[in-house]
């Protein structure tokens, strides 16, 4: 009984195992998604990254602020390109 007992526990641990490094490599990679985002300086302290979502309104806020930069990147390359061909 014992036997069996303890032939469990080495199969749950090793299961245990298994799950808690997929955990881990999952973390690692959204750590790195993380660090591309935002920057490395950001992502070595948490608590500023939450701030800065906070004040952002959250992810919908973040993406819309980066879709609103995107329209004014082309206008400005519009304006430029029209300034350019003008003279």
């Amino acid at each position: 009984e014992w036997r069996d007992k303890a032939k469990e526990a080495v199969a749950r641990a090793e299961r245990d195992g298994g799950r808690a490094a997929g955990v881990k490599a999952e973390n690692d990679r959204l750590r790195a998604i993380i660090k591309r985002e935002v920057g490395e300086a950001a992502v070595t302290d948490f608590s500023r990254l939450e701030e800065s979502l906070e004040k952002a309104g959250g992810w919908r806020g973040r993406a819309q602020d980066i879709s609103l930069l995107k329209d004014k990147v082309k206008e400005l390359k519009l304006h430029l390109a029209a300034a350019v061909a003008a003279p």
